[in-house]
Parts: C-alpha cells; structure tokens; sequence
C-alpha cells in the first residue's frame, strides 16, 4: 500500500470529481449520478460503475484491505460489488453497481411474511458465506485483523458524558451492560470469523424485480466476533430479525449470542448519544 499523501483530502465533492476524472480521463462527469453521501467516503455513478474517493487517511488505508476481502467471496450467494480498478497512489476506487434501493424498516414492513422470510434467508445465507465459508490464509488474517481499542475509547467517552447527565435506573442498567461488555471484549467465546461488519439499512440493497438483495460497503470487512454482522440488524423490525435469525441457526446450525448482539447495539447507540 502507498503512503497516505500529506495533503488534505476532497473536502467537497467537486474537488473529488475534479481529482477523479484527472486520474481516469474516461470518465464523463456529465453522465454522473450521486446517491446520498456518507461520512466516510465521496461517492458517485457512472453508469453500471461506482467511483469512490476517501474523505479521510483512515477510510484511505482501509481501501487495500476491501480490495483483498472483496477478492476472497467469489463465490458469494448474494450480489456484492467487483473490483474493477484501485489507483493506491490517488486513492480511488472503482467498483461495479449493484442494483437495489437501500433496505429501510418501511420497506420491509410494507412486504409480505412470504417476501421477507426470502430476503431474511438471503441476508443469513451471506453472513454464513462469509462467517464459515471462505478459505482465508494465516497471512488473510492477519491483513484483515483489527484493532477494536479506537472505536471502544471513543464509546467509553460518550457513556461517561451520558452517566453525567440526568439517566434513570434503566439507562443505568443498560451502561454498567455496555462496559462489562467493553472490559471483557477480547476474552469473548464468540468465535474469531470474517464479519462485514456494517450490515445496515443503507447496505443492503433490495432489487423489486426480482426480490433479490445485494450488499455493498466493505470498508469495515475484517477478522471479528459473528454477533457484530447482527447487531445493526435490530434496527428492523423484530419479526424480521428474528427471521433471519432463525435462518441462520437453520444454515450453521449455531444460534447468535443474543445478549451480546443487544449489548453491542446498543453501544453503538451510545456512540451515537441515541441511548
């Protein structure tokens, strides 16, 4: 991987058109089409084709490990992007598109039980795939290995200003869980697989044709605990998580902690001062 650049990443997303078409001349700017932008990255389409530029250093040593991810699921049962080029000296991506609005609990709600029972069974099928599935190297895994410590610290600083505010004793319950769940993070038996790591509403991309989903976004893809690929998944409707929860223990024969899937949800909500 190059040495991320000194100076400033696209501030805007002109500047990361700008930068994008000097490195690929191929690209008409006019022919591009922009979904909603994310925090972590500018993105954009042309055509049948994904344009994804940095904001940041992090997102931008990220990059070469999706890369790498994205190589191991050949043969995933789900519609994931391909790779179709990455300039590591300017830190773009390209990707192929894959067709599907974002998943929303509206969404789901509106379907049938018969619809979502099907789109549940795909979602469990992909976190199997990729859980138990795929044949990864000593040296995958140590490419796709993690440091948790970052994202914890920044947790523990939110629950410490959240315990200075007036909480009530369920709230209180609900942070003594979180930083158990915290201190004990490194010891949990909840087995060392390839997790995504951001199964959400806007990665999951539902296709109303052919009632097929597609996940997108592997720039969390790394070594981690299964219950970290559900806990976004809460966020549905419970019936639908249960669904896919159920499909899951029917494909792998294993059941997700639940308590920690709860407890890693809602220290994300924490993160986020959504508690």
């Amino acid at each position: 991987m190059s040495d991320i650049p000194d100076e400033p990443f696209p501030d805007t997303l002109e500047h990361a058109i700008e930068i994008a078409c000097q490195a690929h001349p191929e690209l008409d700017p006019d022919s591009f089409t922009f979904p909603e932008q994310g925090q972590q990255n500018f993105v954009f389409f042309a055509d049948d084709k994904v344009i994804r530029l940095p904001r940041n250093a992090w997102t931008a040593q990220s990059m070469p490990r999706e890369v790498q991810a994205l190589g191991l699921l050949k043969d995933c049962p789900v519609k994931i992007p391909q790779v179709i080029d990455y300039d590591p000296d300017v830190h773009i991506m390209i990707l192929t598109k894959v067709r599907g609005a974002p998943l929303d609990d509206k969404a789901v709600q509106k379907m049938s039980k018969q619809d979502q029972k099907h789109i549940a069974k795909q979602l469990a099928q992909f976190m199997s795939f990729i859980h138990q599935g795929v044949r990864l190297t000593p040296k995958d895994r140590d490419v796709l290995r993690s440091d948790s410590s970052y994202f914890h610290k920044q947790i523990k600083e939110k629950l410490r200003e959240i315990e200075q505010e007036n909480i009530n004793e369920g709230l209180d319950l609900i942070i003594e869980d979180i930083q158990t769940y915290l201190f004990a993070y490194e010891t949990l038996e909840d087995s060392d697989v390839l997790i995504h790591g951001d199964i959400m509403f806007s990665n999951i991309l539902y296709d109303p044709d052919t009632k097929d989903i597609g996940i997108v976004d592997f720039t969390g893809m790394e070594m981690g605990y299964r219950h970290l690929d559900f806990r976004k998944l809460l966020d549905y409707p419970r019936p639908f998580f249960d669904m896919i929860i159920e499909s899951y223990q029917d494909i792998t024969g294993i059941t997700p902690d639940l308590k920690l899937v709860k407890t890693a949800h809602a220290a994300l909500k924490s993160y986020h001062r959504e508690l």
